[in-house]
This record gives C-alpha cells, structure tokens and sequence, in this order.
C-alpha cells in the first residue's frame, strides 16, 4: 500500500507540472514497468492505464492477458536432483524449450521464483536452486516464441556414412531405452563448448528405427573419455537421467594415472565449487565457505596400485556432477595432479624420468589421463544384479598401464553389487 500511494503521489505531481512532464515519465512508470503488468492487481494495472493516457506514452508490444497470476502459471516444486544446479537446467528439463526460446523467456522476466525470501521475477540463467523453492513457469508463451518453436531453432546436421558408422562404432550397450557410447578424447559433448564435430551432432547417427535422435543422460570433458548414458525416449530420459544423478551410491567409476601416490590409500572429499569468470575463460575455484553461487561437489576415492616411479592409479566415484571436480580434488585437495591436467596442475602434471621418454611427447600434446571406466545402469540381469557397463582405456592410456603392469580387468568393489 505504501508503494501504491507513492506511486499515485507521483502521478499527481507529474500531471500537476506539465513543463517537467518527460523527466517525470521515468520514475512514474518504472513501478509499473519493473514487474509483469499481469501480476499487479487490478487496481493498480488501472492506474497504471491512467498514467500512460495523461502521458501519452506509446502502448507495449506485447499484449496484456486478462487472467490472474495464478491462472497462468505452473508451478514446480524443486527436486533434489536439481538443488545446486543452475535454473535454466530444470526449466530446459521441464518444458523441453530449445535455447533461442530459454533465452527470451528470462530476459521478458515470464519466469517466477517463490522461496524463503519472497516472490522474485529477475531469475538469471546461472540462479542455483535451493532447497524449498518453487518455480513458476508461464503456461502461455508470447506469440513471437511460438513462431520460433515453429521453426526448429538449430538446423540438424547431416552426417555422413563414414560418421554414422564411427559413432555406431562407439556403442558399448544397447536396449530399447538405453545407449552406452565409449566417448574418445578430443571429441565435446556440448556444442557450445566444442569446436568442430561434437558428440550432440553424431547423435542423429544414433536414431536407427526410432523417430527421434537420443538424449544424452550424461556428459563428460572434452579431454576425458569413457562411458556416456544415452535416453532413447523422452520419456526414459527423465528418469534414467534422475536415477544417475540421485546418488545414494556411485552409479560411475572413473580411472586416472595421477603423478604421485596420495598420502591416504581412501577418503571422501567434499568441496564448495564455483566459477570464476576471466578474460582468457572459466575457471573452477574452491570457496573455503558456501556462497550464493558455489555447488556442493561430493566424491569418494581409493588408490588401486602405485609404483616407485611416481604415477598412481587412482579410482574415483563421484556422488555429485560437477564441472571438473576430480581434477581440482587431485591437484587442490590430494596434492596429486592427474597426468595430462595443465590446466589445475601446472607444471606438476607432467610426467618425469622414464615415464616422460614413454609418453614422448609435448608438455602442450600431453593427454588428459582420466577415463570414465564402468558405469552402474538401474536396469537387472538375469541374476538380478545392476547392470553394470565397462569402457575400454583409450590408446594413450592403455600403453601407460601396461608399462605399469597395471591390471586392466581389475573390477571395482563400489560398482561390483
């Protein structure tokens, strides 16, 4: 009521000195304009038609709905798959909207957040949803959006012969719900991320006799390799893609040679993750406290084998999927940079001594020594146990662990159950 009344005050005064009647026009309407018209009750949205009669100020483009705010929104609780994840991610899952339609809908403020702080209508895309908030989704979209859902926003790419039988070369398991793919390094998963062919290109490879490409459940690195869950449906996609991130226990296994043997053989890690934006990239930083915009990062580890010549081999089981959080655990927290990381270990990721004259190659070519190994899918066999999937070592990797004689059958004992 209060910024109602400065607001008729304000109007009064405008109409009252015609002379001052354009500097006025600003902080007349900007109470009307910062929020949706269709969320003022009705006796405001009447002033505010008042004001813009006096003031002859044009009408907005868009076209105000007669309805309540509550006739036209849905709204969604946030599961606990999506806490500490970026807003656009539950809204992108929910509605299943390409990016040049997302992107419209935060900027025009058609997206309601309710939580423990009141009712917020500036949501930004990197928001990270806690827990107790409700988001609310407009049910109506503007007439210019549905032009562009019309319209397949991102031409799909035609491959060739040669492409769709490597991408089918890949496969490591197959259903009629689900893909497992052997990603090879140097291939991006996300085309925003990646130059050149990525992985969301080939996926068309991938369709056989459905009607529609699969959905990728899971991404990694571009630099790292390993196994890749795929959705076949849409409807699968949800659930299997919910099923991978609820952890209550490791459902992915990943293998790295790590430049040293960390000083304990196990542990769990737990860090507050957030990203520092520069002028030559992104970057993954550690916050010592919880900040408004850090995510949770959870993972266990166990040291399989190491050697008197430095490298470990070292398994990880994430509990959490973060950007680059087994790297920045190995070179921040265990003191162990993974071979091949540059990027979070420096000069202390590249190998010396006789592993160097094995690798023989650049400190810039040296590869990316991670490589997601198995993978625990909620589907049973015969026996009733999980379903459990293998990824063989890229070449890079494989001629390191039999210089170690490391054992490449060794089975892990979190994913063996």
């Amino acid at each position: 009521k209060l910024q109602f009344l400065y607001f008729i005050e304000q109007m009064n005064h405008c109409l009252r000195s015609q002379a001052r009647r354009l500097s006025c026009t600003t902080s007349l309407l900007k109470f009307g304009r910062s929020r949706d018209p269709t969320t003022l009750p009705a006796y405001k949205r009447r002033a505010v038609d008042v004001v813009k009669s006096h003031l002859m100020v044009p009408a907005p483009k868009y076209q105000v709905m007669e309805m309540e705010p509550e006739d036209r929104i849905d709204w969604h609780e946030v599961p606990n798959t999506h806490i500490g994840t970026p807003v656009i991610d539950m809204v992108r899952d929910i509605t299943d909207y390409p990016a040049n339609v997302l992107g419209p809908l935060f900027k025009q403020k058609a997206l309601v957040l309710q939580s423990r702080h009141g009712r917020s209508y500036n949501l930004t895309v990197g928001y990270r949803l806690k827990e107790g908030d409700l988001l609310g989704i407009p049910k109506v979209l503007p007439e210019f959006l549905y032009k562009r859902l019309e319209g397949e926003t991102r031409p799909v790419r035609k491959l060739s012969l040669a492409e769709v039988k490597l991408v089918r070369s890949w496969e490591l398991f197959r259903t009629d719900e689900v893909i497992v793919l052997n990603k090879p390094p140097g291939v991006a998963c996300d085309p925003a991320r990646g130059s050149g062919l990525t992985l969301h290109d080939m996926l068309p490879g991938l369709m056989y006799d459905y009607n529609e490409p699969p959905k990728m459940c899971s991404k990694l690195e571009k630099e790292a390799s390993g196994c890749i869950v795929l959705s076949r449906n849409h409807e699968g996609f949800k659930l299997l893609r919910d099923k991978l991130r609820l952890k209550r226990a490791p459902t992915f296994c990943f293998w790295a040679a790590v430049t040293r043997k960390p000083k304990t053989e196990s542990g769990r890690i737990e860090m507050n993750l957030d990203v520092e934006k520069k002028a030559s990239g992104d970057r993954v930083i550690i916050r010592m406290q919880e900040t408004g915009t850090s995510m949770k990062s959870k993972l266990e580890y166990s040291v399989v084998s190491d050697s008197s010549m430095g490298p470990a081999w070292v398994s990880y089981y994430p509990l959490t999927e973060r950007r680059n959080d087994l790297r920045i655990a190995s070179a921040m927290i265990m003191k162990a940079p993974i071979l091949g990381d540059l990027k979070y270990g420096g000069d202390a990721a590249v190998p010396q001594n006789q592993l160097a004259r094995l690798i023989g190659k650049r400190t810039n070519d040296l590869d990316l020594h991670l490589h997601c190994h198995q993978v625990s899918l909620p589907y049973e066999d015969i026996r009733g146990r999980r379903r459990i999937v293998s990824a063989p070592l890229p070449p890079h990797m494989k001629s390191l662990w039999d210089f170690m004689h490391w054992n490449t059958k060794h089975q892990d004992p979190y994913l063996a159950w």
